[in-house]
C-alpha cells in the first residue's frame, strides 16, 4: 500500500506527536506554498474574470442563445398582428371588351312601331318611342377602390390569444436560456482556466522533481565510483530520474492540452500567461447545507427558470391548437369607390362609393380533423416538457450535491497538501538531505515514507524514548519539539 504526505500527516496528527513544532511548519509550508503559486503569476497576464469576459464576448453558443430571442419575438408579433382585423385595400383599372346591348323592349322595330301607332295619345306614343330607343351605356374602362375588413372572431379568442400568451412565455425561456448559456459558459471558462494554471503549476514541479532526481543521481554515482555505496543503488536512483521524466512529459502533455482548450473558447492563437495570484484566499465560497442549496439552485437557476416557462408555452399552445377544432364566426366589411360603380343603375362615368356589413359562420371538417392532430402534438411536447423538468430536478440534486461535498474534499486537501508540506520540509531539509523521493503520481516515495513512520510510531508508542522527551526548564513547545524530533530521527534540541 502506498503511503503518500497527507496520510503521514494523519498518522502523526492522531498520535499527537506535533502539536506545536507542526503548526509553526504549516505556518512555515503555507508561505512556501504561497510564495510558490506566485511565481507563476505574470502582472501582465490574463486573469480569470477577462478570461470569462472575452469567452462569453466572442461564444458562437451565445449568439445562438440570443438568435432564440429574436425568433421568439418575432412569434410574438405575429400573434399580436393576428388579434387585430385583417384589412385588404386594393386598386384596379379595367378594360371591357366590347358588346351591344339591348333595349327594354323586345321584337323587330316593325312590330315595336306598329304597336305605337295604335296608341291615339301622342304623348304616351312619345314615351314608347323613348322607352323603345333607351339602351343601357356601355362603359369600357373601369377604376375601383375597395377595402376589405375581415376579423375572425371565434379564432381571435379559441386559437390566437392562446397563441399570443404562449409567444410570451417563450420569449422569457429564450431569455433564460440566454442567462443559462452565459452562466455555463462562466463555468467551463473558469474551470478550463484552473485547469490551465494547475496543469502550470504540475509541469513547475515535475521540472524540479526531474532535476532534484538528476541532482540525485549525480551525487549517487560519484558515491558509487568512491565504493561507498552499492551499483543497485545507482540503478534505483536512474529508476527514479525515468520515472520524473516520465512525469514530466505527462505534465507537459497536460499543459499543453490544457492551453489549447483556453485558446479555443478564447477564440485566440495567442500565447496565454496567467495573471491570477493563485495565492490569495478563495472567497465568495457557497453556504449552507445541501438541502438550502439545493432549493437555492431550484429557484435561481436560469435552465430551470427556461423549462418552466417552456412548459407554460406549451401548455397554452395545447389550448391554441384545441381552438382550431370549432367553428368560426367571421365578421366582415367592405368599402368600395369605383367609377362607374356596379351598383349604380345605369352606369355613368362617375365615381361612386358604396359598403356593406356581414357575418358569417364557418365550419370545414377538414380543419377539424387537422385541429385534433395539433393538439395530440402538443400535449406530447407538454408531457416532454414536464418530463425533462423532472430529470433537470434530479440533476440539479446531484451536481449540488457532487459540487458540496467536492468542495469540502478540495478543502480538506488543501489543508491536507499544506500540512504535507510541512512535514516534508521538517523530514528533509532544503539544502541538506537532498530531494524527497517521488513516484510517477508525485507522491512521497514510499520508503522514506515507510522509514519515517516507522521511527514516528515506535517514539510514540514505546513507554521508555530512545532520549529524553523531556527536561527540566522545558516549555510546551521545546517539548513538542522534542518530541518530535525523536519520532521523526532529528537530532534532539537541547535543553534550554
Amino acid at each position: 500500500m502506498r503511503i503518500t504526505i497527507p496520510a503521514l500527516l494523519a498518522f502523526l496528527a492522531t498520535t499527537q506527536c506535533l502539536p506545536a513544532l507542526a503548526q509553526r511548519l504549516g505556518e512555515d509550508a503555507q508561505a512556501q506554498a504561497d510564495r510558490a503559486l506566485r511565481s507563476i503569476y505574470d502582472p501582465e497576464g490574463l486573469t480569470v474574470e477577462e478570461a470569462v469576459t472575452r469567452i462569453i464576448e466572442t461564444s458562437p453558443d451565445l449568439e445562438s442563445a440570443r438568435a432564440a430571442v429574436l425568433a421568439a419575438r418575432g412569434a410574438k408579433k405575429q400573434a399580436t398582428a393576428a388579434m387585430v382585423p385583417q384589412l385588404d385595400m386594393t386598386a384596379r383599372y379595367i378594360h371591357l371588351s366590347p358588346v351591344q346591348n339591348r333595349g327594354l323592349t323586345t321584337g323587330t322595330q316593325d312590330q315595336i312601331d306598329m304597336l305605337i301607332d295604335q296608341v291615339t295619345d301622342p304623348a304616351a306614343q312619345a314615351l314608347f318611342r323613348g322607352i323603345t330607343d333607351f339602351s343601357f351605356p356601355v362603359i369600357l374602362d373601369r377604376f375601383a377602390f375597395d377595402a376589405d375588413l375581415i376579423y375572425p372572431l371565434t379564432s381571435a379568442f379559441v386559437e390566437v390569444l392562446p397563441t399570443l400568451k404562449a409567444t410570451k412565455f417563450e420569449k422569457k425561456a429564450a431569455k433564460a436560456q440566454v442567462q443559462n448559456e452565459r452562466a455555463l459558459l462562466e463555468l467551463l471558462g473558469r474551470q478550463v482556466f484552473y485547469d490551465y494554471a494547475r496543469a502550470t503549476a504540475a509541469q513547475a514541479v515535475a521540472v524540479v522533481v526531474l532535476e532534484e532526481s538528476q541532482a540525485q543521481q549525480t551525487r549517487m554515482a560519484s558515491l558509487v565510483r568512491a565504493g561507498t555505496a552499492a551499483a543497485v543503488d545507482l540503478l534505483r536512483v536512474d529508476a527514479q530520474v525515468a520515472s520524473s521524466e516520465v512525469f514530466l512529459a505527462r505534465a507537459e502533455r497536460d499543459l499543453a492540452v490544457s492551453k489549447r482548450q483556453l485558446q479555443a473558447l478564447l477564440h485566440s492563437d495567442e500565447p496565454v500567461s496567467l495573471g491570477e495570484d493563485l495565492s490569495a484566499p478563495v472567497t465568495d465560497l457557497p453556504k449552507g447545507a445541501v438541502a438550502e442549496l439545493q432549493a437555492q439552485a431550484f429557484a435561481e437557476r436560469p435552465d430551470m427558470l427556461a423549462i418552466k416557462e417552456f412548459i407554460k408555452a406549451r401548455d397554452k399552445s395545447v389550448r391554441a391548437a384545441r381552438g382550431g377544432m370549432y367553428p368560426e364566426v367571421i365578421l366582415q366589411g367592405n368599402a368600395r369607390y369605383a367609377n362607374p360603380n356596379i351598383r349604380v343603375i345605369p352606369q355613368t362615368k362617375d365615381f361612386k362609393g358604396t359598403w356593406e356589413v356581414g357575418a358569417a359562420l364557418r365550419w370545414s371538417p377538414n380543419e377539424t380533423a387537422d385541429g385534433r392532430g395539433r393538439t395530440d402534438q402538443a400535449a406530447a411536447d407538454l408531457r416532454q416538457a414536464r418530463a425533462d423538468l423532472i430529470a433537470l430536478q434530479d440533476r440539479i440534486k446531484v451536481e449540488v450535491a457532487e459540487g458540496y461535498h467536492s468542495l469540502k474534499a478540495a478543502q480538506t486537501a488543501l489543508k491536507s497538501a499544506v500540512v504535507g508540506l510541512a512535514v516534508a520540509l521538517a523530514v528533509y531539509p532544503t539544502g541538506t538531505d537532498g530531494a524527497v523521493g517521488r513516484s510517477t503520481d508525485g507522491a512521497a516515495d514510499p520508503s522514506l515514507v515507510d522509514r519515517v513512520t516507522r521511527r514516528a510510531s515506535r517514539s510514540c508508542r514505546s513507554r521508555q524514548a530512545p532520549a529524553p522527551l523531556s527536561q527540566p526548564g522545558d516549555d510546551a513547545e521545546r517539548s513538542a519539539a522534542r518530541m518530535a524530533s525523536t519520532a521523526l530521527g532529528l537530532p534532539v534540541p537541547a535543553p534550554a
